[in-house]
């Protein structure tokens, strides 16, 4: 028997004697507050229970059970019979209202001598796994992978939220609690569930920029505040090994666009310039759209300037016609009263000729009338 056979001999009596599994059978039907755990399954095959909330299918079927309830740092190792894949069994979750969970508790390990030759043989038991051939791959070691990582690109044109609930506890990464609508809801609509973010995922980058959990968060508000495109890194379990395979092209293309010409290794420091580029591009679109708005006010102002300009010597043209035209009926009265009068002085000189015309006529019918008179009485006398 050779190291590798020992050390998996002692694994295996070591896990078997420290091994506690839990069957709990739950309705769904009795309560509306789901099943009151916060799980995470960043191991890739089963439901860590991070803690047990006041009100569930879970804390209900605890009361009833007080001697051996379930409790954080357990783990949901399957659902009505599906294990292996934590999506799947979060999806039995909602669509079944009768579940049979088989939970393996951590009440074995309270031995701490038990703990350290556990964890001391599985490392042995890594180290050993890692320098063996395979035989699949020509002699190449092979792991299966215990993350999966894809982009996310959302564009905050067209919504308001993100559409996530996060947790910063880890400080280096965001894990996604709940998921809300907005812009992550049309994104998993577009793509495979496998591209899809799901509750359990964690967000480890941000357009590039890394390990900062509250640092993430503030650049994702500005980003949403900006109404700009950006890039989230998702990490979340692997799929199976035929949507892997689809997937490869696209995570090198993801690769490609993280990594910079100017540091090929992708490390914290392109991270660091592409958030500050990212910010400063944020900052210099605000700054242009103000310019904008200025420039836009300046001309509106400029136009209703002119248009009042335009309105004065408009009203002062329509004043100096009028003065015309009064000039003019002004004039034309004028020449209409002299001509009245020259008129005048002839009728007048007119009349007086007549008068003295008839004047004289009377005076010389006056005399021929003395004159008859005169003669009649001569040849009396």
């Amino acid at each position: 028997m050779n190291v590798f056979s020992v050390y998996c001999t002692h694994a295996a009596h070591v896990f078997c004697v420290h091994k506690a599994e839990l069957a709990v059978e739950l309705d769904l039907t009795k309560v509306t507050s789901g099943l009151g755990l916060e799980v995470d399954w960043a191991d890739g095959k089963t439901l860590f229970i991070k803690s047990v909330k006041a009100e569930g299918a879970v804390p209900h079927w605890n009361k009833k059970h007080a001697a051996n309830p379930v409790a954080a740092g357990d783990r949901i190792i399957s659902i009505n019979g599906k294990a292996g894949d934590p999506k799947a069994m979060l999806a039995v979750c909602k669509k079944e209202k009768q579940l049979s969970l088989l939970i393996r508790t951590g009440a074995g390990d309270t031995s701490t001598a038990a703990k350290k030759v556990a964890s001391s043989i599985t490392s042995a038991v890594q180290h050993s796994l890692a320098a063996l051939p395979s035989s699949d791959d020509g002699g190449k070691s092979k792991q299966s992978p215990k993350f999966f990582d894809f982009n996310v690109t959302v564009d905050m044109a067209f919504h308001s939220q993100l559409g996530l609930d996060v947790d910063t506890a880890s400080g280096k990464s965001l894990y996604v609690r709940h998921l809300q609508a907005g812009a992550i809801e049309e994104w998993n609509r577009k793509h495979p569930a496998h591209l899809s973010v799901h509750a359990g995922d964690r967000i480890v980058a941000v357009n590039g920029f890394a390990h900062d959990a509250q640092a993430m968060v503030s650049l994702c508000r500005e980003l949403m505040q900006s109404r700009s495109k950006f890039q989230l890194r998702v990490r979340g379990p692997p799929p199976p090994p035929s949507k892997i395979e689809k997937s490869k092209e696209t995570l090198r293309e993801d690769k490609v666009e993280e990594k910079k010409p100017s540091d090929p290794d992708g490390n914290a420091n392109s991270s660091s310039s592409n958030s500050s580029s990212a910010e400063e591009k944020a900052k210099d679109a605000g700054k242009s759209k103000e310019k904008d708005r200025e420039k836009t006010t300046k001309q509106k102002d400029k136009d209703k300037d002119r248009s009042k300009d335009q309105g004065r010597v408009k009203d002062k043209d329509a004043s100096k016609d009028k003065e015309r035209v009064k000039d003019k009926d002004r004039k034309s009265r004028e020449r209409e009263r002299e001509k009245d009068g020259v008129g005048g002085k002839d009728k007048e000189k007119a009349k007086d000729k007549q008068n003295k015309e008839k004047k004289d006529k009377d005076k010389d019918r006056d005399a021929d009338k003395d004159r008859g008179k005169k003669r009649a009485r001569s040849p009396e006398d």
